[in-house]
């Protein structure tokens, strides 16, 4: 279904561009269709009128759209706005935006964007999936949901931490953004599927959760061949870890991961029905509290994993 979008004052946008003939010389708000989503044809917005919202599908699949620039007056993206836009190169968006919907910048690899208007509470669903380009080092701190594949691919992301009010890291949302190093998950409590693959964090030294953190998924720090991920430090607060959550996509490596946890969390399958939580199972040393070694020899999904076999206390 179409959104619908007020009426600028000017009545009209005007765009450049030729469609099957005829051209794409200027187009009506307020018309039979409210959007000109899947037209490759048009090339730029020559003007825009006095908008304050882009509405779903506005522009969605325009490929040869090269805008450089959103009016200052928007207010409000629209779900698909610019969906598969590969040619606008945005480096800003108006600071008075609040809203940014779902796929609105979808593989718009072109776009720079540095920083999100201080408005913005929520990121969408694949709002910047494959924007390799954009280099935010912070998010504004008023944001308190960030969705699944909101940041997939951006390998140029530059994040250090998250806003406080950010409790859950969504599937997919940070997969492969290879620059971005965040230092703290402090306030993060669940973890999903494949959350930060392929990150600096999956990839260093050692790795060491914050209390809080309850579940985490399958894949969700799985890593690269090269990875040197030695040590990780798991805290009394998870229930359950998912398959292949710590897996390395290479030869087996010597590895140590200590959980406080007394009771032991469930330990997950990945979508093939595989475990590989921790990585392969002989060259993974797993340390738990002293006195609960026992209860992790028993537990069903420990012992179904293989890794009873290689729990020590000491902790």
């Amino acid at each position: 279904m179409t959104d619908s979008v007020p009426t600028p004052s000017s009545g009209v946008l005007t765009i450049e561009g030729e469609c099957s003939g005829f051209a794409c010389a200027s187009y009506q708000y307020g018309s039979k269709s409210t959007n000109l989503g899947y037209c490759n044809c048009i090339t730029a917005v020559t003007e825009w009128g006095n908008i304050t919202r882009i509405p779903n599908h506005a522009f969605r699949d325009c490929s040869k759209l090269a805008i450089s620039a959103v009016p200052d007056g928007v207010t409000s993206i629209g779900d698909y706005a610019f969906y598969n836009c590969s040619n606008i190169t945005l480096a800003t968006l108006p600071s008075g935006v609040t809203s940014i919907g779902s796929y609105a910048f979808y593989n718009c690899n072109k776009i720079a964007l540095t920083s999100l208007p201080s408005g913005i509470t929520s990121i969408g669903d694949y709002v910047f999936y494959n924007c390799s380009n954009i280099t935010l080092a912070t998010l504004p701190s008023g944001v308190t949901s960030i969705e699944s594949f909101a940041f997939y691919g951006c390998t140029n992301l530059a994040l250090t931490s998250l806003p406080s009010g950010v409790t859950s890291i969504k599937d997919n949302t940070f997969y492969r953004c290879a620059n971005m190093n965040l230092r703290t998950l402090a306030g993060i409590t669940n973890i999903e599927s494949y959350a930060l693959a392929y990150t600096p964090m999956a990839e260093a030294d050692s790795l060491t959760l914050p209390e809080g953190v309850t579940t985490i998924g399958q894949y969700a720090f799985t890593s690269s061949d090269d990875s040197v991920l030695k040590e990780i430090n798991i805290p009394s607060t998870v229930t359950s870890i998912g398959g292949c959550a710590f897996h390395i996509n290479g030869a087996v490596r010597g590895r140590t991961v200590n959980i406080l946890a007394e009771t032991p969390p469930i330990l997950g399958v990945n979508d093939q029905g595989a475990y590989s939580n921790f990585d392969r199972i002989e060259g993974v040393t797993i340390k738990v509290p002293t006195g609960c070694g026992a209860a992790y020899k028993a537990d069903e999904s420990w012992v179904a994993s293989g890794y009873a076999a290689r729990v020590v206390e000491g902790l």
